[in-house]
């Protein structure tokens, strides 16, 4: 049945019936994952740059975060997602 799979005659509810391969399952998870790394990396770039050309919203960013967090955090140490690795 795998080989006729992309036959015509097929449905494609059939096909979702008969399941995926392993091999579909692996292709499917790499370029979910390629596909999220490149989006992610371009949206945080765009991001970091524009509040690099524009200083007044890095400012409003920043306020709002200290009245989110209500702390100054003056460096990645003090970051307590991040204190599991400083620790040695």
């Amino acid at each position: 049945m795998r080989a006729d799979r992309f036959s015509p005659e097929l449905s494609f509810a059939q096909i979702l019936v008969s399941g995926l391969t392993k091999e579909e399952v692996v292709a499917q998870n790499i370029l979910f994952f390629l596909a999220g790394y490149e989006t992610t990396a371009t949206t945080l770039s765009y991001l970091i740059y524009n509040l690099a050309v524009y200083p007044d919203i890095q400012e409003k960013l920043y306020e709002e975060i200290m009245n989110v967090t209500g702390e100054e955090v003056k460096g990645l140490a003090q970051c307590s997602a991040f204190t599991c690795f400083w620790q040695s």
